[in-house]
């Protein structure tokens, strides 16, 4: 039997590793893209992408180098590390009112990376929490795995309430938030200042992602609460295969485009 227990715990964990495979290497891609773009242009470009509509950076004072700009406290939220704009635009704000910024938007995906960061987020939280109903609780499961994160209790609010409610409902961050890439930002760093604005910083919040993985599946108790809660994930998953209305939907879809 307990063999057999131990074996249930290792199917979890190989799960898991191979979602983060996955999601790692969608991550670099993801950077690779952002790299290819950093060296298309002719200066830094801070990307930020919110519902604000386009406006261009301030050029005064602008920075060439985000190397020169001095970081304060890490999880100071009341003084947010902030980088000067430089004399390039804004992009990926959106919805654009203003035309006349369209044309020079170089897109970075920072808004479907990070829905699918907050995706694993949300799984894992399942994971490690007692939520019994896969289809419901995840807010719950989101706050389960914040509560792992080295971050404060401000941060975890503002990544749930603003960041993830925001891209899963509206595509963009609540408020005037917004979220930013660049291979130069600080890994120590989930919240940055960009042009004023309360800013995701993508890089680090993949970073502290994966290292609370780790972490969670160097925990004994955890490995243990996983196992219960995987066995509920595949129980729902088995049960798609004997629902009569999903399996119709299924059939027609294969009929439709397969014959």
């Amino acid at each position: 039997m307990e063999n057999l227990e131990q074996e249930k715990v290792k199917i979890v964990i190989n799960f898991i590793e191979n979602l983060m495979s996955y999601f790692e290497g969608d991550y670099k891609n993801f950077i690779k893209g952002c790299e290819l773009i950093e060296k298309n242009e002719k200066k830094l470009i801070i990307t930020g992408s919110n519902s604000a509509n386009m406006q261009p950076f301030d050029t005064k004072g602008a920075y060439n180098n985000i190397n020169n700009v001095k970081t304060p406290i890490t999880h100071n939220i009341t003084n947010l590390n902030n980088i000067p704009p430089t004399t390039t635009m804004q992009t990926t704000q959106a919805p654009v009112n203003n035309t006349e910024y369209v044309k020079i938007i170089n897109y970075r995906s920072t808004i479907p990376h990070a829905l699918s960061i907050f995706a694993v987020i949300d799984f894992i939280g399942f994971l490690i929490g007692k939520n019994k109903y896969i289809k419901f609780g995840t807010k719950l499961n989101i706050e389960n795995f914040l509560q792992e994160m080295s971050i404060n209790v401000t941060e975890k609010n503002i990544l749930l309430e603003f960041f993830r409610h925001g891209l899963v409902h509206t595509y963009f961050p609540k408020g005037e938030l917004s979220i930013a890439a660049h291979s130069k930002f600080p890994l120590d760093k989930i919240f940055i200042k960009i042009n004023n604005k309360l800013t995701l910083n993508i890089n680090a919040l993949m970073y502290q992602v994966k290292e609370t993985v780790k972490k969670i599946l160097d925990d004994k108790v955890k490995k243990q609460q996983m196992k219960i809660q995987f066995d509920i994930y595949t129980k729902a998953n088995e049960k798609i295969k004997s629902d009569p209305d999903l399996i119709k939907i299924q059939k027609d879809a294969i009929e439709y485009y397969l014959n």
